[in-house]
């Protein structure tokens, strides 16, 4: 009983380091701790850790996790799947910023004499949708 109760201590003071770095999905934290715990420590631990609000709310902590993607012009598809991976919701999808990062990542990128090939390749590489890349594509003619 007594090694239960100072392997759980220890469990929430790893838990505690985590979080102290950054916010970690429920998931994260099962898969860091598992290398150092039996599963039904691990879930006592994280109920513990819930009860003391320690664990953010996994929709904040999804779109809070959306938005560092985004600014880093991470398309939707990579988003959803990095997500999905830390079983946490999916936030809203935003067509307009989906574009906008399409057309900064092009405007970043020094293509030979533009070719429409290599660009549709550059985003279609960062798993940004067809329409999408069509669009931010025209746009980019269009403005030239």
């Amino acid at each position: 009983m007594k090694k239960e109760k100072e392997l759980l201590s220890q469990a929430l003071k790893k838990i505690a380091q985590y979080l102290n770095f950054r916010s970690h999905s429920q998931k994260e934290l099962k898969q860091k701790l598992s290398n150092k715990f039996p599963t039904t420590l691990i879930e006592k631990a994280l109920n513990q850790a819930r009860q003391k609000n320690w664990l953010e709310d996994p929709l904040e902590l999804s779109q809070k996790t959306a938005e560092r993607l985004q600014e880093k012009n991470k398309s939707w598809g990579y988003i959803q799947d990095y997500l999905k991976h830390k079983e946490l919701p999916l936030p809203p999808y935003n067509r307009e910023k989906e574009l906008e990062k399409a057309r900064k990542l092009l405007q970043k990128q020094s293509f030979s004499q533009k070719n429409q090939l290599q660009m549709k390749q550059f985003l279609a590489n960062r798993s940004f949708e067809t329409d999408i890349i069509d669009e931010a594509l025209e746009k980019l003619t269009s403005d030239k």
